[in-house]
């Protein structure tokens, strides 16, 4: 289900970025950036920042705009857009909250 494939992708998404639970449900789908093109190699890369300091927000640790490189899985990125796709920009990322999220996950661990 698209629920399992979003509790799938977040929990990679926390592996991957060493990010909190809550700082993924928090995300908005402007947060996720695709790769600038013909930029440099550094800018041809996923990214997603945590805590914009444009919407006032703080990290547990107190910093904002915390810019993530999604430089892997290599379909990581492309994955995380297709979630987006037709979504304004301050959709959450992750239609979960972190009760149903933590549901979904125990689901599907139990199969």
């Amino acid at each position: 289900s698209m629920g399992h494939k979003t509790v799938a992708l977040m929990v990679i998404l926390g592996k991957e970025g060493y990010m909190r639970p809550m700082e993924m449900v928090n995300l908005k789908c402007e947060d996720l950036r695709a790769p600038v093109g013909g930029a440099q190699v550094a800018l041809q890369l996923y990214t997603v920042t945590v805590a914009l300091e444009d919407r006032c927000e703080r990290s547990k640790t107190g910093i904002s705009d915390d810019t993530i490189v999604l430089d892997r899985p290599d379909w990581l990125g492309p994955a995380l857009m297709e979630l987006k796709r037709g979504r304004t920009k301050l959709s959450p990322l992750f239609n979960l909250d972190l009760a149903s999220g933590f549901k979904l996950w125990d689901i599907a661990c139990h199969k």
